[in-house]
């Protein structure tokens, strides 16, 4: 759980960066600039952080199927070496280092803080009698609201 929210945090950092160089992932603009960077998105944090692909569409506002669909023609794309799609692939990479700099929490405290409030929503989704699906809705919505208090 704790990789899911740092995730989804690093994946929100990384939007809102794009958004500031110009790249909507949220838009529903189709075009071809912005459907490259969104399927570099959903390769990198589907590869490389084992993002589930649900997690990805919640942060963009897009259909798992749309994510699912990204993600193949991504790792189509990025077989095939095309110069442009190289390129985005490399750009996502760098603001994703990016990101993870800006961060600036340390792994170990993210972790400590993220489980003590895993463990306080889960103890309150069993009192209630709630789903696993809530707990994992709750938790992102509770990250969200700590990351914009922060901000």
């Amino acid at each position: 759980m704790n990789d899911d929210i740092n995730n989804a945090m690093l994946l929100q950092q990384v939007r809102e960066e794009l958004l500031k160089r110009g790249i909507d992932l949220r838009t529903e603009h189709r075009y071809r600039v912005i459907v490259s960077y969104r399927a570099m998105v959903c390769v990198i944090f589907r590869d490389e952080y084992n993002m589930k692909l649900g997690a990805i569409g919640d942060e963009i506002h897009k259909h798992h199927a749309t994510i699912i669909n990204s993600y193949k023609k991504g790792s189509d794309l990025l077989q095939m070496k095309y110069r442009d799609t190289e390129k985005i692939y490399q750009d996502v990479k760098s603001i994703v280092s990016y990101c993870e700099v800006m961060l600036g929490i340390s792994s170990d405290i993210i972790a400590t803080v993220a489980e003590e409030i895993f463990g306080f929503a889960q103890t309150r989704i069993a009192e209630e009698g709630l789903s696993k699906r809530s707990l994992s809705i709750l938790m992102v919505r509770l990250m969200k609201k700590i990351n914009n208090r922060i901000a």
